[in-house]
């Protein structure tokens, strides 16, 4: 994880540079950065990150901040996508496939969405998984793990926008733009791919 720290911390600090070669190279290193993060996260919800186990939340925290994934919901909802892997109605992550619609428009927009590099199925994957809170109520009925989920989402989206007022919307576009979306057109070529299998 500390790699993943000195990366990320090159990566914001070449962005910064006024030199186009320079910030070119720290947007890379920020998109690696973040796909690292992710792979951090996934390794903090199953607990495998450290051997001793309340590590892994701190760090899932962290690591879900720079996936645009909250922790505890990544880590509900990922256990239990191991849990139904195979039947598609079933694994949360999958279930919204089934009613896909299938029309025109929406291959068309997928089409347009693929031909222009535009990450549409990362960012509905995050959306439609971590951060839509009423499915999410939906699919966890317990009253303390859902104000637990809430809690996540609400502080992870407060602080997304307390950091996007203060710096701004301009500056945080010039330092993180490119890099959050190669990391998630990387996401979407990883998720294409998996379904592929």
């Amino acid at each position: 994880m500390g790699a993943t720290i000195a990366v990320t911390v090159a990566g914001v600090w070449l962005s910064i540079a006024e030199m186009p070669v320079r910030w070119l190279i720290g947007q890379l290193l920020l998109a690696a950065s973040l796909i690292q993060w992710f792979i951090v996260l996934h390794e903090c919800g199953h607990g495998t990150l450290f051997s001793t186990p309340w590590l892994n939340a701190p760090a899932g925290q962290l690591a879900g901040f720079f996936a645009i994934i909250p922790f505890d919901c990544w880590k509900r909802v990922h256990n239990r996508h191991h849990k139904w892997t195979g039947w598609q109605d079933v694994d949360p992550t999958t279930a919204l496939l089934t009613a896909a619609p299938t029309g025109r428009l929406a291959r068309g927009l997928v089409n347009v969405c693929w031909a222009y590099w535009i990450p549409l199925f990362s960012i509905l994957y995050r959306l439609n998984n971590f951060w839509n809170i009423p499915r999410l109520m939906g699919l966890f009925r317990t009253r303390a793990v859902r104000r637990r989920l809430i809690a996540n989402a609400f502080v992870l989206a407060t602080i997304y926008i307390v950091g996007v007022v203060m710096i701004g919307p301009a500056t945080v576009a010039r330092l993180l733009g490119l890099a959050i979306h190669n990391f998630l057109r990387a996401d979407d070529m990883a998720e294409l791919e998996w379904c592929a299998i």
